[in-house]
């Protein structure tokens, strides 16, 4: 039950520094869980993957589709104080279930510092 992060896609490191202390960085996120587990808990939680990218605070989440799967794409959840997670929903407007599964990759690109 965890989220793994790895900055290498294609066997490059994809983060790269914008200006002094902001950096963009695209990463791979796998669940263990997928979106019917604990994992998800109204959306995969962000401070997961800010820890394991080396991030001190993450300013936005540019895209976030899972792969293989381009109609479900991730929201960054900012709507309540204190919420930082990762929220994803089906092209009906509702939030995921079961659609997202164990071992799906989510392809994220965050800017932070």
């Amino acid at each position: 039950m965890a989220l793994t992060v790895t900055p290498y896609i294609n066997q490059a490191q994809r983060t790269f520094r914008v200006d002094a202390g902001l950096k963009l960085a695209q990463c791979d996120v796998t669940t263990s869980t997928g979106s019917a587990g604990a994992d998800y808990s109204s959306g995969f939680d962000l401070n997961a993957i800010i820890q394991q990218l080396g991030f001190n605070v993450i300013f936005t989440v540019l895209d976030a589709p899972v792969i293989g799967k381009p109609q479900l794409r991730g929201t960054w959840d900012i709507g309540a104080t204190g919420t930082n997670k990762l929220r994803f929903y089906i092209p009906a407007g509702t939030e995921v279930t079961n659609e997202i599964v164990a071992n799906d990759k989510i392809r994220c690109t965050v800017l932070g510092i």
